[in-house]
């Protein structure tokens, strides 16, 4: 019997979408903190005229 119920394909399409919504959400949140970094160099780029060289 759960296996009839597992393999249904309403059960399927479910654990589809909840697997996609997992993958966005850690892009989202990848995206999140990432981007203003990215932002940020960026302008420093141009400020510096394109020779900005971050020191270690």
């Amino acid at each position: 019997m759960p296996r009839r119920i597992y393999t249904h394909k309403s059960n399927l399409l479910d654990l589809g979408l909840f697997l996609a919504s997992r993958v966005v959400v850690t892009f989202g949140i990848a995206a999140a903190v990432f981007f203003p970094t990215t932002v940020a160099f960026l302008v420093l780029t141009q400020m510096a005229d394109g020779d900005f060289t971050p020191s270690l």
